[in-house]
């Protein structure tokens, strides 16, 4: 049953539904979104007039000015209106204005033919009657309610009652327009409240598990200085006995304990890797002969069934690396990919140059962009699930059963490469195999000195050593050697004892072969004690561990050369021999 009131406005009898007004209340009191907002005015619109276009217009302050921008709209026009015409630029619209700063309906009984309408938005959407009724809360324009025809419609000039129904429902819209506003505002903020806690948390989960990793790193590279003192004494002794006892079971034991120190030694690099603590011997290289020789040391240990392929670049491709570091991280890669595949496949190296896409920098935190030199190994195996990709990387975190992995190789692979200011990707599917890719920034020059030809003789010539090492079982090994091969040795069981003996006897002493952690006074200290004499005195460091960032970023820059601990008499041998014999061709 119709309910309606009688009333006068401007001196004009006017009957209002107010049942439709009460529906139109509660529906907007339902509403949550601007579109259920003008469905239900529009459901108003078309029960009390004539109209059936109804539209929503929102202010909008922008960077490029104040614009009124339609919200939602419902009528035959509607795509027509959205394609055409979605927003006005206020400031550039008088008319516009005089809607928005007015508090009255604005009646335009005829488009094309008002002074006031711009004609060509007109012309696009075929427009003819408009009501624009505006909206304001606390003096300020939040917007305006329209109503109007288009096309064959034609022009329908509005009744009195019809003026004072939309009124009524742009008052009620207002409200209701202001509160789902403030209501999606509130939203927006809870929902950046919610991303930046999610960010928050992530931080603080990723700060806790950087501290991990440190402690794990201190953990390890403790162990593995102590660790690496232990297999030098072990594999030295059991080198020295080999070359003494005949043929046999005693000579047969000896070699296995000469290639259980060589898995030791892996693992402890594998630890000083991780750790970040091992020294970085660096020099420019070519990448085509580092893959070679590691492909050649891994070659034995890959299954009949599984090819090994070698793609060199055509080009020399240099970059400023520590050789041993790379070859180790290839022999890791490679050996995981022989893992990865069960009965035949294929494994394949490739080395060559490559510019980096935006996508790739951006992916990547910008840590390498432009060209640069690319690794990439390539397998058929099994794959990595999706789910574990992300973790492959992470210390001790391994896929492969009980003692067949330590988990370190691949977080090894990641720290040196980031120690190198390069990159690792790694690209995977299920039953297709595993792409690994190290991006590594290319040499600009040979800003450091290529390696020399191996010395071809390991004795001495009566040339004195000083030997700078405070684990005594090393530093006798080390001293029995060197005498044994025709060497004089002075020996320093610190750094303090070091520097004194090498001021008293530098005059004779030809090379210098220092530990870099010691008590009293650091190798370093004695590095920096030989060179202020200025006299040229070959230093070998032998440790490659230090805890402290400067100084190894000193002996970097000093290009000394290393000896890795563990090591063998043979490797200390050939390595003093080949420093003396390229001093002695300089002189």
């Amino acid at each position: 049953m119709a309910f309606s009131v009688t009333c006068w406005q401007n001196d004009t009898v006017v009957t209002v539904d107010v049942r439709a007004l009460l529906e139109l209340s509660e529906a907007l009191q339902r509403s949550s979104t601007f579109t259920e907002l003008l469905n239900a005015a529009r459901g108003a619109v078309v029960r009390t007039t004539r109209y059936r276009s109804t539209w929503l217009m929102a202010v909008e302050d922008t960077p490029e000015g104040q614009w009124c921008r339609i919200l939602a709209m419902e009528g035959g026009a509607s795509e027509l209106v959205w394609e055409r015409a979605p927003r006005f630029p206020v400031g550039a619209d008088p008319f516009l204005r005089e809607i928005l700063e007015g508090d009255h309906p604005v009646i335009v009984e005829d488009m094309r033919t008002d002074p006031r309408t711009d004609k060509e938005i007109i012309s696009r959407t075929d427009h003819r009657t408009a009501i624009s009724i505006p909206m304001r809360i606390e003096g300020a324009p939040l917007g305006m309610l329209c109503v109007g025809t288009f096309g064959a419609e034609g022009v329908i000039a509005p009744t009195a009652e019809e003026v004072e129904h939309l009124t009524i429902f742009a008052a009620l819209v207002a409200a209701a327009f202001d509160r789902i506003r403030l209501l999606l505002q509130r939203n927006a903020l809870d929902e950046q409240a919610r991303s930046l806690a999610e960010k928050s948390r992530a931080l603080e989960e990723q700060l806790r598990h950087l501290q991990r990793l440190e402690t794990a790193g201190q953990l390890a590279s403790g162990i593995a200085h102590d660790f690496n003192n232990l297999l030098t004494a072990i594999a030295g002794h059991a080198e020295i006995s080999l070359y003494e006892v005949p043929p046999g079971p005693v000579a047969e034991s000896l070699a296995v304990i000469l290639e259980a120190t060589k898995r030791g030694s892996h693992l402890t690099h594998n630890l000083l890797s991780f750790s970040r603590r091992r020294v970085l011997s660096r020099r420019v290289s070519d990448l085509n002969a580092i893959v070679d020789k590691a492909r050649a040391l891994i070659l034995p240990a890959i299954q009949p069934g599984i090819a090994l392929r070698f793609s060199p670049a055509e080009d020399e491709v240099t970059a400023f690396v520590d050789e041993v570091e790379l070859e180790h991280a290839i022999i890791n890669l490679v050996t995981n990919a022989r893992d990865a595949i069960q009965g035949a496949g294929e494994i394949s190296i490739e080395v060559r140059t490559t510019e980096l896409d935006d996508d790739f920098v951006m992916r990547h935190e910008g840590k390498l962009v432009g060209r640069c030199a690319c690794v990439m190994i390539r397998d058929t195996g099994v794959g990595i699930p999706e789910e574990i990709l992300a973790q492959v990387f992470e210390p001790f975190f391994t896929t492969k059963g009980a003692g067949r992995g330590t988990g370190l190789g691949l977080a090894t692979v990641r720290s040196l490469v980031d120690r190198h200011g390069g990159v690792v990707s790694v690209d995977s599917e299920l039953g297709r195999g595993t792409t690994f890719a190290l991006y590594l920034p290319l040499a600009t020059g040979d800003s450091a000195p290529r390696p020399l030809p191996a010395a071809a003789r390991t004795g001495g010539g009566g040339e004195t050593i000083l030997v700078a090492e405070d684990d005594d079982v090393v530093r006798a090994l080390l001293a029995r050697v060197l005498r044994g091969h025709g060497y004089q040795v002075l020996e320093a069981s610190d750094g303090q004892s070091a520097i004194d003996l090498f001021r008293a006897e530098s005059s004779r002493v030809s090379l210098v072969l220092t530990d870099l952690l010691m008590p009293r006074r650091s190798g370093l200290d004695l590095v920096d004690a030989v060179v202020a004499f200025k006299q040229k005195t070959p230093i070998v460091v032998m440790s490659g561990y230090t805890s402290d960032p400067e100084g190894a970023s000193r002996l970097t820059e000093l290009g000394l050369p290393m000896i890795n601990k563990p090591t063998t008499p043979t490797e200390v041998l050939l390595k003093i021999r080949h420093i003396l014999d390229a001093a002695g061709s300089l002189s």
